[in-house]
């Protein structure tokens, strides 16, 4: 990855409960949402709302050799405010390999082994050291 290159991500945000939410906000910061309005106005019971974000790669994510990220949505229940909320889970591990129940880590280390809480991983892209000297 080159400074500037940019990702994309397809967020899902689903209301998995019994009952119709209204004013869901998603957030994360790291990204331009590309395709989706947030806050999605109301999801009934089983419903989904998809959106692509893009975040670009910076000179400290290639220093450090990875990126991640990671999304949260938080909307109203019938019987209150901003009290439904979750944060995003990956399904693929840092190398892009699909994957279930899987464990990535949440503070930044892109290692993908440390909070013990296999619902709430970020994606983890690896980004290869391409060093490169030119002379002319």
């Amino acid at each position: 990855g080159l400074i500037d290159d940019t990702i994309d991500y397809t967020i899902t945000v689903s209301n998995t409960g019994n009952v119709t939410l209204t004013d869901i906000d998603l957030i994360d910061p790291n990204v331009t949402i590309i395709s989706g309005t947030t806050p999605i106005a109301s999801l009934a019971s089983g419903e989904s709302a998809t959106f692509v974000v893009r975040q670009v790669i910076t000179a400290t994510d290639i220093a450090n050799g990875y990126i991640e990220n990671s999304a949260s949505a938080t909307g109203d229940s019938p019987s209150g405010t901003d009290d439904v909320s979750d944060d995003s889970d990956t399904d693929v591990d840092p190398n892009g390999n699909a994957i279930a129940n899987n464990e990535t880590v949440d503070s930044p280390d892109g290692d993908g082994t440390d909070d013990n809480d296999p619902t709430n991983d970020p994606t983890v892209t690896i980004l290869d050291d391409n060093p490169e000297l030119t002379v002319t």
